[in-house]
């Protein structure tokens, strides 16, 4: 029987796009991808920032004035760094009868478990970043509260905090976690949204939009958590391992933010042909100086102390009932 997947560009593409599909919570942070890694510095990849420029203001008449010049500004490009600390991969191994009699479709039947695979294990590297954020409040209630519109409300406080840190607007993010999604469907003032038709992992867990966020739910966060955030928040930094010379077949690409090398080769030990699928991975966090603004407009950076800004963290929680006998305390 012949596979719908034989050359190793087809098969890592495949892979690619099958991988494009599980991705929700690294499909809503930002991303850089490269093929053919091929080594750095302590294993570092440096990303650009802009640089932060104040302006100057000035009487209309001043540039009148004799020996008059512009006032001039430096710029000074910052950087990301990200580590890569992580090799995330899938081996399978086939044996000759699996591939002659068993295999008809190898995308799905091979390459879109591996896939799935390391979908998990990435997208539990962005979760324990979301997990890891303090909370800046907790909301308690009934579970009717909750319900009913406490959920909801709390959320306007996510945007404020957002909005008093000058966090841009466009592109922001809620994810909330099983037990938050539920209040929210709860309440009668969301709408789910519906996209018929699209076969993504990040469609079927969007919610809607809510107060200028794009809501979606995620099961590898904590239940009662919620996040917003902007995508530049955190960055996923994919790497495709290089093809080694010894491997039957190969490919390493980039597609949409995530890099993977496909291998296929013979693993001698068990005398079978070998699927392997790997990246590698690190995810850095945007970290913002605080800034301050003089009644002109003039800016103040605090670069010595730069904060996570871009995102902030909820709890949900619902209040014990005091007559409910298993209730300790």
């Amino acid at each position: 029987m012949a596979h719908n997947i034989v050359k190793a560009e087809k098969w890592a593409s495949a892979a690619v796009g099958l991988l494009e599909r599980e991705l929700v919570l690294t499909a809503l942070v930002g991303r850089d991808a490269g093929a053919e890694f091929t080594g750095a510095r302590g294993d570092t990849v440096n990303i650009k920032r802009p640089s932060l420029l104040s302006g100057t203001i000035e009487a209309l008449r001043d540039m009148q004035g004799s020996g008059y010049q512009l006032q001039t500004e430096d710029l000074e490009e910052g950087s990301i760094s990200v580590s890569l600390q992580h090799h995330i991969y899938s081996a399978v191994d086939l044996t000759d009868a699996e591939l002659t009699l068993d295999i008809v479709d190898f995308g799905a039947q091979v390459l879109a478990p591996q896939t799935r695979a390391i979908a998990d294990r990435v997208e539990s590297l962005i979760a324990a970043k979301f997990n890891g954020l303090t909370p800046a409040f907790t909301v308690s209630g009934t579970p009717d509260d909750l319900g009913g519109g406490k959920v909801r409300r709390a959320i306007t406080e996510l945007r404020k905090i957002l909005n008093a840190r000058s966090v841009p607007m466009t592109g922001r993010v809620l994810v909330v976690g099983v037990d938050v999604e539920g209040y929210l469907l709860q309440d009668p003032n969301l709408t789910r949204a519906s996209y018929a038709g699209d076969a993504s992992a990040l469609r079927a867990a969007e919610l809607g939009n809510l107060y200028g966020f794009r809501v979606v739910v995620s099961p590898a966060i904590d239940a009662d958590r919620m996040v917003a955030l902007h995508p530049s928040a955190y960055t996923l930094v994919t790497r495709a391992p290089r093809v080694p010379e010894g491997a039957v077949s190969g490919s390493s690409i980039s597609y949409a933010g995530v890099a993977m090398r496909a291998l296929r080769d013979y693993n001698s030990a068990t005398a079978r042909d070998r699927s392997v699928l790997s990246t590698f991975v690190g995810v850095g966090e945007t970290l913002d100086p605080e800034i301050t603004y003089d009644a002109d407009g003039a800016k103040t950076v605090d670069m010595e102390n730069p904060t996570m800004l871009r995102a902030v963290a909820a709890v949900i929680q619902e209040d014990e009932d005091p007559e409910d006998p298993g209730v300790v305390g």
